[in-house]
This record gives structure tokens, sequence and C-alpha cells, in this order.
């Protein structure tokens, strides 16, 4: 209990240094320089997998429509 509040005290006055917030920053906007690659290609793959399983959504339920309406003539 005694070293949680110490551990966050410290950080506290670290979070309100301009200088740490700064280098921060700078770590956090390399970090999403570096994986910016990734992160689009894993977009475009969800993309791609939304796509896929909407079709196969619509399909199944066209052909489920279709059946249903052949059974009531």
């Amino acid at each position: 209990m005694v070293v949680r509040q110490i551990l966050f005290k410290m950080l506290s006055a670290a979070a309100q240094n301009p200088n740490v917030r700064r280098e921060a920053s700078k770590i956090a906007s390399n970090t999403l320089e570096k994986s910016r690659p990734a992160l689009l290609q894993g977009s475009r793959k969800l993309g791609e997998m939304t796509r896929a399983a909407g079709k196969e959504i619509r399909t199944g339920f066209d052909k489920f429509d279709k059946g249903r309406k052949g059974a009531d003539e």
C-alpha cells in the first residue's frame, strides 16, 4: 500500500515535469511512425475480411430467402 502510494506520487510528479512530458511525446511519435505501416496493413486486411464476411452473409441470406419463397409457392 505504501509502496503503491510512493510510486503513484513519483509518477504524478514526473508527469508534471515538462521535460519528461516532451520526451514521452517524442517517444510516442517515433513509435507511431515506426508502427504506421503495420497498422495500415492490418487495417487493409481487416477491411478485406469484413467485406468477405458481409458478402458471405448476404449470399447466405439470399439463398435462405430464395428457399423460403420457393417453399411458399
